[in-house]
């Protein structure tokens, strides 16, 4: 299995691409680099070089409604389906894995 490098995009930086992305940004030259950047994001995941995932946070810590839409489909283009599991899953998985060691060393 190959590896890859996991760039993971905080909320700043989604609602800031976003907003540049959906004319949102007033600063003209604040939207230029914002959309470079996610030119330069996406050309990346493109040449299989990073993954950027998507998660169950990123909705949750949208306090913009305006701009849901629009980091929803951001964050879908650069992720191209690949997503951390949700936090249920995980802690579902440590159970079983603590139960499965408990078990083991009995």
């Amino acid at each position: 299995m190959e590896s890859h490098t996991i760039v993971y995009l905080d909320q700043n930086y989604l609602s800031n691409l976003a907003k540049a992305r959906y004319c949102r940004t007033r600063d003209e030259n604040q939207a230029k680099f914002w959309c470079q950047f996610f030119e330069d994001l996406q050309n990346a995941v493109f040449s299989d070089l990073i993954r950027i995932p998507m998660s169950e946070f990123h909705e949750i810590e949208t306090l913009d409604i305006d701009i849901q839409g629009a980091i929803k489909d951001t964050l879908t283009q650069l992720s191209v389906g690949f997503q951390f599991r949700d936090s249920h899953s995980i802690l579902e998985h440590q159970i079983i894995d603590a139960i499965t060691q408990f078990e083991a060393n009995q």
